[in-house]
């Protein structure tokens, strides 16, 4: 695998930071389905409402509860089939423990190697903790998402450098050749012994001008040294045999390397 782990600044061995977080148990997921309900029919806000998604999250292993006291006092979901719900319960809030799930599940993320985590900021006031998390915050559909693309650096032998250009484009560009790229990208990548130009980081690209933007294939112009060796949709078989992977939530793609193929 050629990405590295990027710690994101948290210790992954501060086993301390994180001894009240585990996985939800049965009794733990009962505990929350009551005080979401309850809190739901109080004040009218809240996951209530995604109740069967959380249960779908504990059916898988995804459910992360802090624990206090001997209950679950705030709970998240996994990271790899968002978006992640995070939720503390009235009362517990401001003591640090929304921002010790995440961190979990951050953690979580890094291990896996996911491109993008995707959260749903609800209510609305979780907006400022989201940004705090360095979360893109977007309104789509009557609901308020938030986005974090994840870095990763790549393991590489510094030699034989290649120049790289990739410019994106909305399937637009079919239609009309001057259609203004979405993203303009230059940069360094270094022929490996496999054939694979690796970059440096990991590049992520999104698929439209919002990240949420579903409606449009997303287009790759990619040259190397000066010459194209790509130019078609992101989504094609072909694009994939070069290096270009899809993100999770369908939100764009990302490339570690391009592998150099002769028929190219």
């Amino acid at each position: 695998m050629i990405a590295e782990k990027n710690k994101e600044k948290i210790n992954l061995n501060n086993k301390e930071a994180f001894k009240n977080i585990r996985l939800a148990t049965q009794s733990d997921f009962d505990y929350i389905s009551r005080w979401l309900k309850e809190e739901f029919d109080k004040y009218g806000e809240g996951f209530w409402h995604n109740i069967k998604i959380i249960n779908n999250f504990f059916l898988e292993n995804q459910l992360f509860v802090y624990i206090y006291d001997n209950i679950a006092v705030g709970f998240i979901t996994g990271p790899i089939d968002g978006p992640s719900i995070l939720n503390v319960k009235k009362g517990y809030q401001r003591n640090g423990i929304g921002r010790k799930l995440f961190n979990h599940i951050l953690i979580k993320a890094v291990e896996h190697l996911i491109s993008v985590i995707e959260i749903e900021c609800n209510p609305k006031s979780s907006i400022n903790f989201w940004e705090k998390m360095g979360f893109s915050i977007e309104e789509k559909n009557n609901k308020i998402l938030g986005y974090k693309v994840m870095k990763y650096n790549n393991k590489i032998v510094n030699n034989n450098p290649v120049e790289v250009s990739i410019k994106t484009y909305s399937e637009d560009i079919y239609r009309d050749k001057d259609t203004e790229p979405l993203v303009s990208v230059n940069l360094v990548a270094f022929l490996q012994d496999d054939d694979k130009v690796v970059f440096q980081k990991r590049l992520f690209l999104k698929k439209g001008k919002l990240f949420k933007e579903i409606d449009k294939d997303l287009v790759l112009s990619i040259r190397l040294s000066g010459k194209e060796i790509f130019f078609d949709k992101a989504k094609r078989p072909e694009a994939e045999k070069i290096g270009i992977k899809k993100s999770e939530h369908g939100y764009g793609y990302y490339i570690d390397y391009l592998k150099l193929i002769q028929s190219l």
